[in-house]
């Protein structure tokens, strides 16, 4: 009995499926370059990329794979993935005994609209490049969830997109890079501010900030901007030109990293805040949104400045849209708000 018992908690324990690794094994070519017999020419089971089991994509890719560049330049042109298969893109190589470096890159246009289901993770070198010159609506859709890198401007997606209402949809969670201060989860760099990135998610510091704004691009995020509380270059969401990030999750600036720097439109609805926490996990300051909060400053009665604790900042509502900017005098110094 005790034997057809055991059997039966086997049987009814849960099965992890664990992805299998792929190395590129050429230089520049296609995700899924293919044979006649849909085998491919790029992705193979060994580092060497080539002397191991080549991906047959009539079976493949499965989820949980990881796709590593190894050192190779890839361009996709199809989707990848779907709504049960998710895999990661990576220039890291040398984790999974390959060689770092290399990229992905996707070239958004009018015709085509493409969605990748993949998590992004940069190592040595960007990992996905988004270039190309969209006309209206979503041009690409990202479903997974995106890391920097290790290195300089090893940012996970690099993002220069133009095009008069193009929109690349992020649907997941940015994080910043680690070991240097410029390699972002998201950098965002297009000189056409009519371009949009449009992100359903969290975006988190590492020692990089997550989402990083710059030129004229302009991005929304419904989620939250979370600062580092290690480093201080670690900021959730930061525009560092003249382009504009709209937020309307919380904002939440931790010990050293701020939620979020630069042009920031805020539009919370009433269960969001903006926080600032001390070294010891106190919350300073708690702005209410558009609803009431016992523990905070109302900002949504009037148009008028209510100034964080630290006198660094200020959230101010005008005709129903929440702005948060670097104080103009007092404690914080004597920069302008934008």
């Amino acid at each position: 009995m005790k034997k057809y018992l055991l059997l039966i908690l086997i049987l009814l324990m849960p099965t992890w499926a664990w992805g299998a690794n792929w190395f590129a094994g050429s230089g520049d070519t296609d995700f899924d370059a293919q044979d006649g017999s849909h085998v491919s020419s790029v992705w193979n089971s060994n580092a060497d990329g080539t002397s191991g089991t080549y991906l047959d994509f009539d079976t493949g890719p499965g989820n949980g794979d990881v796709f590593i560049a190894n050192g190779a330049t890839i361009a996709i042109d199809d989707n990848i993935g779907s709504g049960s298969v998710t895999v990661t893109l990576t220039t890291e190589g040398t984790d999974y005994g390959g060689t770092d470096g290399g990229n992905f890159s996707i070239a958004i246009n009018s015709v085509d609209a493409l969605t990748l289901y993949t998590n992004i993770t940069g190592g040595s070198t960007r990992c996905l490049l988004i270039t190309g010159a969209g006309s209206s609506g979503t041009e690409l859709t990202l479903r997974g969830n995106i890391t920097g890198g290790t290195a300089s401007s090893a940012h996970g997606v690099d993002d220069t997109h133009t095009g008069a209402g193009a929109i690349v949809a992020v649907i997941g969670n940015i994080v910043g890079g680690t070991g240097v201060s410029s390699a972002y989860g998201y950098n965002f760099n297009s000189a056409s501010g009519s371009a949009v990135t449009t992100i359903d998610g969290n975006a988190t510091g590492g020692q990089s900030p997550a989402l990083y704004i710059a030129n004229d691009a302009s991005a929304t995020i419904s989620g939250n901007c979370v600062g580092s509380d290690t480093y201080w270059s670690g900021h959730g969401c930061y525009s560092n030109h003249t382009g504009i990030i709209t937020v309307s999750g919380s904002i939440i600036s931790q010990n050293l990293g701020s939620g979020a720097v630069g042009p920031i439109i805020w539009t919370p609805s009433s269960s969001q805040k903006y926080i600032v926490i001390d070294g010891g996990g106190t919350p300073l300051y708690a702005s209410a949104g558009i609803g009431s909060d016992s523990g905070g400053t109302q900002v949504s009665a009037a148009n008028t400045a209510a100034e964080i604790a630290t006198g660094k900042y200020f959230v101010k509502k005008d005709d129903g849209v929440h702005t948060q900017g670097t104080k103009t005098a007092g404690s914080g110094g004597g920069a302008s708000a934008w």
